[in-house]
């Protein structure tokens, strides 16, 4: 009644795109946070 499948051809290579678009994500976030902030010589030095 079902079609027969392979188990060993079942990809479990489908959890690596959601990692990769997670951290690709979170690199881009954190790219736009460092670019529109903006340091100071004087901040810098005053927290050493």
């Amino acid at each position: 009644m079902y079609p027969e499948q392979d188990l060993e051809e079942v990809e479990e290579d489908g959890w690596q795109i959601s990692y990769l678009d997670i951290i690709t994500i979170l690199l881009g976030f954190l790219i736009i946070l460092l670019s529109i902030s903006h340091f100071s010589d004087r901040d810098v030095f005053s927290i050493s």
